[in-house]
């Protein structure tokens, strides 16, 4: 199907916007604060839709939230008809270790006027609100925190850090490697088995979270004193589970 560019615009309530760093940094703004990142659908054990057709009916038609593969699709696709030179890549989250588990997150480099962007509107984390310059590797302030890109020599990779009070914080690192259809479906595959190579509990499936630009994340763990329990139709699943983010 067409991409509607006047109803996404509508959906995340932004007039049009100029092919331009200012207008790529409103366009990533305007998506954080209004469809935020959830991931029920994992939590319950559905493998998400990731067809163009149903992302934008769960995001748009429907306005719920979604996770990485879904928000940096419908944003991907919005910054194809607006004219971006877009390409999108998968990053290992690291959240805190030294390396990171599968190619599991989505995000984009934009190119403009010979500078490149890392553009994400879906990490589930404490992640940027604005897009960031790569091959700039001064601290970037912004209103949710101070982030850098900071090349890794030991994996290849650019590493996405948050400055925290203990020192800085990796939350993904990220390469080149094309992303074709089958690496998609692999990094949809990588969210769930992200426990076995590098987490002790996996951070999409084991913690039922929503977060949207200028707010913490939160979850329903949080509110309910560090656990949850989740009830889908037909019963309880009988399951408790622990929020694994810090508050932005």
């Amino acid at each position: 199907m067409p991409f509607d560019l006047t109803g996404y615009l509508a959906r995340i309530d932004h007039d049009p916007l100029p092919v331009s760093p200012e207008g790529l940094t409103a366009l990533q703004i305007a998506q954080l604060r209004v469809i935020p990142f959830e991931n029920s659908e994992p939590l319950l054990g559905r493998v998400p839709d990731l067809a163009p057709s149903a992302i934008w009916r769960k995001l748009v038609v429907e306005k719920r939230g979604g996770y990485c593969l879904e928000l940096n699709t419908l944003l991907g696709q919005a910054l194809e008809v607006l004219g971006y030179q877009a390409t999108p890549i998968l990053g290992r989250v690291r959240m805190g270790a030294a390396s990171g588990g599968p190619r599991a997150h989505l995000a984009h480099i934009v190119t403009l006027d010979g500078t490149e962007w890392l553009v994400d509107a879906g990490f589930g984390g404490p992640g940027p609100e604005a897009p960031l310059m790569l091959g700039w590797e001064a601290p970037a302030e912004q209103g949710c925190g101070t982030y850098r890109l900071r090349p890794d020599a030991a994996t290849g990779e650019q590493v996405l850090e948050r400055q925290t009070p203990d020192g800085w914080f990796a939350l993904y690192g990220f390469d080149r490697v094309p992303v074709t259809a089958p690496r998609r479906r692999s990094g949809q595959r990588g969210l769930r088995h992200m426990g076995q190579v590098a987490f002790p509990e996996p951070p999409h499936d084991a913690s039922l979270a929503f977060r949207r630009t200028g707010e913490p994340l939160r979850s329903r763990a949080e509110a309910a004193g560090g656990h949850a329990r989740v009830a889908e139709q037909g019963g309880p699943l009988g399951r408790s589970y622990r929020s694994l983010w810090p508050a932005g």
